[in-house]
């Protein structure tokens, strides 16, 4: 599966994610970690790492950096079931909804443009009635007939 290309949507996401996607993608990982906080999974790993060095220059921070990325690891591996719920936390980061939101607005635009300009350049406009008789109509109503 490649990690770049995911697709947010998918609604087999849970099964079809490894332990390394989740690790290799932030968005996958922050969802994986908020849907799995709070106590609500016991014996989840927490990162023990003191604010002072998450600078990232230290490399004491990179170690025990790696070392929680490791435990997480073998969480994930060892209780797949923690996945289940971690399309819920990426409906937030989804850009599809919002995507599809400014489509169709769009779209409602450019129809409401259209129907604009139809009535605008409308110079006559003929309607029959069910005896086939014309009526023009335009700046002035002329029935023909």
């Amino acid at each position: 599966m490649c990690t770049r290309c995911l697709d947010l949507t998918m609604p087999g996401l849970d099964k079809a994610a490894t332990p390394d996607d989740i690790l290799g993608v932030p968005e996958l990982l922050s969802c994986y970690q908020r849907s799995n906080s709070g106590g609500v999974t016991a014996a989840f790993p927490k990162a023990e790492i003191p604010r002072r060095r998450q600078d990232g220059t230290t490399e004491r921070y990179e170690k025990e950096h790696q070392g929680y990325l490791t435990a997480l690891k073998k969480f994930i591996q060892s209780h797949p079931e923690t996945v289940a719920g971690i399309e819920l936390e990426l409906d937030g980061i989804n850009p599809g909804r919002k995507w599809a939101e400014a489509q169709n607005s769009y779209k409602k635009k450019v129809r409401s443009r259209r129907r604009c300009k139809h009535k605008r350049n409308l110079a006559v406009r003929v309607d029959t009635n069910l005896e086939g008789r014309p009526t023009w109509r335009g700046s002035r109503q002329v029935t023909i007939g």
